[in-house]
């Protein structure tokens, strides 16, 4: 379970560690739920957001962000289009992290994984199994 604390527009995600692919219907927030927790500063330590572009266009290391982080939550936006991500690295951190994919080929992601729905309205998101 991760709860963003915020009063004006709330994130809640309703999920133990592990992790955890969107199905690949359009336009249901997931974008939105990735740039609310990239900007918000207050979860900088907590929440770990990345993007194909930050791999390709900034060089980010994204095998060692996520194993020299303590983060309760990684969201990977457009994962079917990163390359060099060592799923063991993921899977490892599973085990206390909470990890939300949004990969539009959802047959990149099989083992050990579950799939997970997201609702957004005007108060906030919410991300459920």
């Amino acid at each position: 379970m991760f709860n963003a604390g915020r009063t004006i527009f709330n994130i809640d995600i309703k999920l133990n560690p592990g992790i955890y692919v969107f199905d690949s219907e359009a336009a249901t927030g997931k974008t939105r739920l990735f740039n609310e927790l990239r900007d918000d500063t207050t979860l900088v330590r907590k929440v770990l957001a990345v993007t194909y572009a930050d791999i390709y266009i900034r060089g980010v290391d994204i095998n060692k962000l996520i194993q020299n982080g303590n983060h309760e939550l990684i969201v990977l936006d457009r994962y079917d289009r990163m390359d060099g991500i060592d799923k063991d690295v993921l899977i490892n951190a599973s085990k206390h992290a909470i990890i939300l994919i949004d990969c539009k080929d959802t047959s990149d992601w099989v083992y050990g994984t579950d799939f997970c729905s997201i609702q957004m309205n005007r108060n906030g998101i919410e991300v459920y199994q």
